[in-house]
């Protein structure tokens, strides 16, 4: 298990590293809320543009001690843009595979609940379509643990018009 987690977490510097040369890369912040158990979580995330059709997003979800569930969460996320509101905001579908770390799976009765899980989660997503920053709003469903979450946040795409970036905007290359 320890194993699968530091690949996952390889793979997503490798596709920040590759998309960071490119000038297609984006890091951010965001807030979480899990409706069902009241929980209130941080994340971090890296936004790869692999094409004008998908964006891969690295994450790392953390729910502090004071809730709940103090969980860790590190996984990987498809963004599928496919549709416009008003020019300037695009809404997307999402697909996320997460590796769960449940810190206080012994104060619960539940079969599933073990200190490490794998969940997936769907969800609806709008995000500004133009620009260095981009603020975001998702709604997802979590298909092992039937939660929903609301996420707001912010990304920063990193500018690429330098000439450092376009002399090694191939090294780095999967």
């Amino acid at each position: 298990m320890r194993v699968t987690l530091v690949l996952l977490i390889v793979v997503c510097q490798l596709f920040s590293i590759n998309s960071f040369s490119q000038g297609r890369f984006g890091a951010g912040a965001n807030a979480i809320y899990n409706f069902q158990s009241g929980g209130i979580g941080i994340g971090l995330q890296g936004d790869m543009n692999v094409s004008k059709r998908l964006i891969l997003a690295s994450l790392v979800d953390y729910y502090p001690s004071f809730n709940t569930y103090h969980e860790l969460y590190v996984g990987i996320e498809s963004i599928i843009p496919i549709f416009h509101v008003k020019k300037s905001w695009i809404g997307y579908p999402l697909l996320v595979g997460y590796y769960q770390m449940l810190f206080n799976h012994g104060s619960f009765g539940a079969e599933k609940s073990k200190f490490s899980n794998f969940t997936y989660e769907a969800g609806l997503g709008f995000s500004k379509a133009k620009g260095t920053i981009k603020p975001l709003v998702e709604l997802r469903y979590d298909i092992k643990w039937k939660e929903v979450n609301l996420r707001a946040g912010v990304m920063w795409y990193f500018p690429h018009k330098d000439k450092v970036h376009k002399r090694y905007q191939y090294i780095w290359k999967i």
